[in-house]
């Protein structure tokens, strides 16, 4: 069986989805008639997306860690292999080009920092005020 969710302001970004009995993400088209696909192993974790706008079409393996956490992400600025704390939070990402961005967290588990770099040279150092879960401000 399979249910579609469309997410979007306008005709223009809306995405259409399409998902399995759980809730799964099987596919979803994107604007400009952008198609893909993504396949699941037996611990319902996406294993393949199938990029079916791109010619020839592109397949992306992801990758998953002990605890489930997926370590090798594809986003728009590139692959991605991220390491994960005992928490289960991102705390360091990294790609091809040299590009490093560190996470730190607190006792209760926000984000109290954030380092980026390329090539060993620091972009940036942010450290987040919160009133209680609620960030109210980002320290450069």
């Amino acid at each position: 069986m399979c249910a579609e969710a469309i997410v979007g302001g306008s005709m223009d970004d809306m995405y259409n989805y399409s998902v399995d009995d759980i809730g799964s993400r099987m596919g979803v088209c994107r604007p400009g008639n952008r198609h893909a696909c993504y396949a699941a192993n037996a611990l319902n974790q996406h294993t393949c997306v199938t990029d079916y706008s791109a010619y020839p079409e592109t397949e992306f393996f992801l990758a998953h860690d002990a605890d489930g956490n997926q370590t090798l992400i594809r986003t728009s600025t590139g692959v991605w292999h991220v390491s994960y704390n005992a928490g289960n939070r991102p705390v360091c990402c990294s790609n091809a080009t040299g590009r490093v961005i560190v996470k730190t967290y607190d006792h209760m588990g926000r984000m109290a920092g954030r380092v980026e770099s390329q090539d060993s040279i620091v972009l940036s150092h942010e450290r987040y005020l919160y009133r209680g879960y609620l960030r109210i401000a980002a320290l450069d």
